[in-house]
């Protein structure tokens, strides 16, 4: 899982987020020093919050729905890599700040 790569990789924070409490408690047996309920709590708030405002040096979408697109491009730190490994329904659109992706 990604959790584990990251773990493997060195990584001293592994932010899971998941809308499901089971997948979120799975992900902390897998590796995750922090959970975030995105049916709660606003993800992207919640990621800057842990990081002290910096964002995450790797995000990963593995669902691949424009929301978790648009999360997972604002939850990285400048400089930082957004990846996205979920295959979307055809036509799904995501949107990003060019600016920020270019500049940062």
């Amino acid at each position: 899982s990604c959790l584990q790569i990251a773990k493997a990789f060195g990584a001293s924070q592994v932010i899971a987020v998941d809308v499901l409490d089971e997948k979120l408690q799975n992900a902390t047996t897998l590796g995750a020093t922090h959970t975030v309920n995105a049916a709660n709590d606003d993800a992207v708030e919640s990621i800057k919050e842990i990081t002290d405002g910096r964002g995450v040096d790797v995000a990963i979408d593995a669902l691949g729905k424009a929301l978790t697109f648009s999360q997972c491009a604002k939850s990285v730190r400048d400089g930082g890599k957004a990846v996205m490994i979920g295959l979307a329904a055809m036509n799904v659109m995501g949107e990003v700040d060019i600016t920020r992706l270019v500049r940062r």
